[in-house]
C-alpha cells in the first residue's frame, strides 16, 4: 500500500499521518530511520530519539525513549480554514504545532532504513485523507494498545469529559489543576512595557486529589510572567499572595511579587 508512497501529497486538504514503532540497540541518537526532507527543506524527519516537522519557516519536534513504543502523528489541517497548522502528536499527546500555507515538498518517498547505529520496528502506518481531531488521536492511541488491560489503563487515564466537555474533578484525579476566576483576558492584553502590572483575580483555587494539597485564596494577584511569553496568545503566570497592596480595593496596580 506504501509503496512509491509521498504522504505530503494532497495534504493541503487535509490528512493525518500516525506511525507507531520502536527504536532499538540505538549507539547514536542522531541516527536517521525515516527522512521525508524535501529540497526545500520541508518536511518529516525521524531519528533513533526525535521526529522533527518543518515547514518554510517554522520547525517543531518531540522526543521520545528507545526501546520503547512509540506512536507519532501528525495532523495537516486544510487550507481553507483559518490559520491552518500542522499539528504533531506523541502518544496521543499533543507536543507542538507550526503554521503553513499548504507548501510541503512532495519529493520524498515513505521510507525507513535502520543501520549500524539504530534497527526499528514498525508497529502499524495509518493514513486518512482528513485532518482528524485530538479526541480521535486520542482514541486511535487508546485502540492499538497490545493488550485489554493496557487500553483499559490509558482509557481511564484520558476519562476526563463529562457531557462533551472536560471534567475539573475527574482532570483532578490525574493531576493537580489550578481554577483562575477573574479578568484573565486584561492579563493576557499586557504588552512587555507593563507587564509586571498586577490584577486582582476573583478567587483562586488549587485542587489536587493526589497529595491532599487543595486551597482556596480570594483577591489573589496575577500577572505576566518572562519576556519571551509576552508575544504569545496565552502568557504565563505569575500569582501574587503576600503583598500588602493586593488588599487595597482596586483591580490593578504596578508592584513586586
Amino acid at each position: 500500500m506504501f509503496e512509491n508512497y509521498n504522504p505530503f501529497v494532497d495534504a493541503k486538504n487535509g490528512k493525518t499521518i500516525e506511525i507507531e514503532f520502536s527504536t532499538n540497540k540505538v549507539l547514536d541518537n542522531n541516527a536517521i530511520i525515516c527522512d521525508l526532507i524535501s529540497e526545500d527543506g520541508t518536511g518529516l524527519l525521524i531519528t533513533a530519539t526525535e521526529a522533527t516537522l518543518k515547514t518554510q519557516g517554522y520547525s517543531v519536534s518531540t522526543k521520545f525513549k528507545p526501546e520503547e513504543n512509540v506512536r507519532i502523528s501528525v495532523v495537516f489541517e486544510k487550507v481553507s480554514s483559518e490559520k491552518p497548522l500542522i499539528l504533531l502528536y506523541l502518544d496521543g499527546i499533543l507536543s507542538g504545532a507550526c503554521t503553513w500555507e499548504g507548501k510541503m515538498g512532495t519529493d520524498k518517498i515513505m521510507s525507513f532504513k535502520g543501520s549500524d547505529n539504530v534497527s526499528f520496528t514498525i508497529k502499524q502506518i495509518r493514513v486518512q485523507n482528513k485532518d482528524i481531531d485530538s479526541n480521535q488521536i486520542v482514541n486511535n492511541f487508546i485502540l492499538y494498545q497490545d493488550t485489554s488491560a493496557d487500553m483499559q489503563y490509558v482509557y481511564n487515564r484520558n476519562n476526563i469529559y463529562e457531557n462533551g466537555n472536560i471534567s475539573v474533578n475527574k482532570l483532578a484525579e490525574v493531576i493537580p489543576v489550578m481554577i483562575v476566576t477573574g479578568n484573565i483576558p486584561f492579563v493576557d492584553d499586557q504588552t512587555a512595557e507593563n507587564k509586571s502590572k498586577v490584577t486582582i483575580m476573583q478567587k483562586i483555587q488549587y485542587i489536587d486529589y493526589i497529595y491532599n494539597k487543595s486551597f482556596v485564596f480570594e483577591r489573589g494577584g496575577m500577572s505576566c510572567q518572562g519576556t519571551s511569553s509576552m508575544t504569545y496568545p496565552k502568557k504565563n503566570y505569575r500569582i501574587y499572595a503576600e503583598e500588602k497592596k493586593l488588599s487595597q480595593p482596586i483591580s490593578s496596580f504596578d508592584g513586586k511579587g
